[in-house]
């Protein structure tokens, strides 16, 4: 080893001057052919910052800082999938032989969802299939070719269903309250799709903080303790809903996706960020900072209360979470 980084060192230097670090090397085919190949490893990294090192151990540095953005990678994985199987395991999500599908919109939450769902495949005691469908809201400018490419590195097969719901909602109807009716539209062409794809069940990006918000919104707006549940078994279609984050908090979920580089898609939606619900986001937000902790003990709430559905199995949750 010592050997070979001596023979790289002859070609490849680092140096301090003035602040500034440089990078020399000389002038022949050899040593223009490493630098190149040292350059390109950086900027696949994205995790270089250029600091001092060793004069002997230029090369290993490189190396290792490779070696630990694939490990921070590693590491983000296993505590996503720890968080799905939690929950998953706490609300007996899934069964041996289900076929799943995950309504991908493009964006973070769903996008990580997906992702977890078709690791979770590989370790996971009972066998299921994932299927990804998206809802194509009629916007020209919401390009899901990379989450194609996604569901392709996955082995994951992908469902795209065009349909014209945005501009019927904003430009036909003019709808002043939109959010209600695109959202019943969206769950009922989800629901038929997933028939359509032999799908009992229909994986939905619900996180953590939706739950907190989602029980403060009919708190408030409505004036009932109410949280959409865990499980729920929809008679009408025959369909079961299940939320696999329910126990990742959206903060790490917005982590995984910017670790994993997801493609996410801009939602150019006009109601985006101008609803109740950000209202409370922003209202939890502020009460955070006097009281630490608010969202966990909510939440604790919701499952002790305990709300229909909301009572967790804990005797399902494996001792030694897998690796």
């Amino acid at each position: 080893m010592r050997s070979k980084r001596a023979y790289l060192l002859k070609h490849i230097g680092l140096r301090k001057s003035s602040g500034i670090f440089k990078i020399y090397c000389k002038s022949d085919a050899i040593s223009f052919i490493l630098l190149i190949s040292l350059l390109y490893s950086l900027i696949l990294t994205l995790q270089f910052k250029i600091c001092s090192c060793p004069q002997d151990g230029f090369l290993v540095y490189i190396i290792g800082i490779y070696a630990k953005t694939q490990k921070n990678e590693a590491q983000t994985m296993q505590k996503m999938l720890s968080y799905v199987r939690r929950a998953v395991d706490h609300y007996h999500m899934i069964e041996d032989g289900d076929r799943i599908a995950v309504g991908v919109s493009g964006g973070k939450d769903s996008l990580a969802l997906l992702v977890a769902l078709a690791k979770l495949r590989a370790f996971y005691p009972k066998k299921f299939e994932v299927v990804a469908i998206t809802l194509e809201m009629g916007y020209a400018e919401m390009d899901f070719s990379p989450v194609g490419a996604l569901c392709d590195e996955l082995g994951v097969e992908y469902i795209r269903i065009p349909t014209q719901i945005g501009p019927i909602i904003f430009d036909i109807r003019k709808e002043e309250n939109p959010c209600a009716l695109c959202a019943k539209m969206r769950r009922g062409a989800l629901h038929e799709a997933a028939k359509a794809a032999g799908c009992k069940k229909v994986a939905l990006g619900h996180h953590f903080d939706d739950v907190v918000e989602t029980y403060m919104l009919s708190l408030f707006y409505e004036g009932r303790i109410s949280c959409f549940q865990p499980v729920t078994y929809l008679d009408r279609t025959g369909i079961t809903l299940i939320r696999p984050l329910l126990y990742t908090p959206e903060y790490y979920v917005r982590s995984f996706a910017a670790r994993h580089e997801l493609p996410i898609v801009h939602n150019p939606c006009p109601a985006d960020g101008n609803t109740k619900r950000q209202e409370i986001k922003d209202l939890l937000k502020n009460l955070e900072q006097t009281m630490p902790g608010l969202r966990e003990r909510i939440f604790g709430a919701i499952q002790r209360y305990p709300l229909k559905g909301w009572a967790p199995d804990r005797t399902r949750t494996p001792k030694h979470p897998p690796k």
